[in-house]
């Protein structure tokens, strides 16, 4: 089984189409994010469609902070 991991993705888009496409090209079976998304709605959307399991970065403690 391959696992693809990955983290810090700070709002870059493309950033993460890279990892996607390389993680189909290796025939990754599976993907973990380690955090640090970013705010970007675009990055949070693509992650959730593909049920990617996610770990909060400080990125996303620093949001959850905010809203309390």
């Amino acid at each position: 089984m391959l696992t693809a991991i990955f983290a810090d993705l700070h709002d870059n888009y493309p950033a993460l189409t890279t990892v996607l496409d390389d993680a189909a090209a290796q025939r990754a079976d599976r993907l973990i994010f380690l955090g640090d998304a970013g705010r970007m709605p675009r990055i949070l959307a693509a992650l959730q469609v593909r049920k990617i399991p996610c770990v909060y970065g400080n990125w996303e403690v620093s949001g959850l902070r905010q809203l309390s």
